[in-house]
């Protein structure tokens, strides 16, 4: 019995200075792991910046360029019939969309769901202007509709978008 109370003597501070060596180095593990994760964080930070910034440009070039007059502006041809128009401005929307489809990854969600309904309202005010045209006038006639369902309904969608993309880039500083 005095052995194991002799041993327990021994033993007891031992494992009690094993206890908190254990937990001393735990710790500075920890504190190390944590510190590599913000480093981590911070280069990749570094690295990706600058890519979301140059996302937020091209998506509001893309915006500006889709937009109804700047699409007339670009592809209008005095020869084109209204289908011909109708279809080229679809075209050119489209492929511009297809264009910057990759910059979704560096932009939120919803700012992109409002992108994507911008792109969709342009492409109905394109299709509904071409719905009360002749389909051999000439494009002036379907460019005029156009313009007359601009002034009539305000594209809310891509306002809506622009702001949002703004506000992203801004929370970036």
């Amino acid at each position: 019995m005095n052995d194991i109370t002799n041993l327990l003597f021994v033993l007891a501070p031992l494992l009690v200075a094993m206890g908190g060596a254990y937990l001393l180095v735990k710790k500075m593990f920890d504190r190390d792991y944590k510190m590599k994760v913000i480093e981590t964080k911070r280069m990749l930070q570094k690295e990706v910046l600058p890519l979301r910034l140059q996302a937020f440009e091209r998506m509001t070039l893309f915006l500006e360029r889709i937009s109804p007059e700047s699409l007339l502006v670009r592809i209008m041809d005095a020869n084109m019939t209204v289908r011909d128009l109708q279809q080229q401005l679809i075209a050119t929307v489209r492929s511009e969309y297809e264009h910057n489809i990759t910059q979704q990854i560096y932009i939120d969600p919803q700012t992109w769901a409002l992108i994507k309904n911008a792109k969709e309202d342009v492409l109905r005010l394109i299709n509904s202007s071409a719905e009360e045209c002749n389909r051999d006038d000439k494009a002036l006639e379907l460019s005029r509709k156009i313009f007359e369902r601009m002034l009539r309904e305000e594209n809310v969608s891509m306002q809506k978008a622009l702001s949002y993309l703004k506000s992203e880039a801004q929370q970036l500083f």
